[in-house]
């Protein structure tokens, strides 16, 4: 997992097509805008039914961090 700190209107991108902004930060949520083709799918974790950690592909050890990012 890729792990960046972020402001608000500042943003990520994803490839050629993806960008994900910041655009407001509150107490204990941030809120983000997603810009992707409308051909893609995006989805809460929670809609998806897939547990974060078999969606991520963790490793059993915590430790391991020799996946390419």
């Amino acid at each position: 997992m890729l792990v960046v700190t972020r402001k608000v209107d500042q943003s990520i991108q994803v490839g050629d097509d993806i960008t994900i902004t910041v655009v407001r930060v509150g107490q204990g949520s941030v809120r983000i805008g997603i810009q992707a083709p409308t051909h893609l799918s995006i989805l809460r974790r929670e809609l998806t039914g897939e547990p974060l950690a078999a969606a991520a592909g963790c490793a059993s050890d915590a430790g391991d961090r020799s996946r390419a990012v």
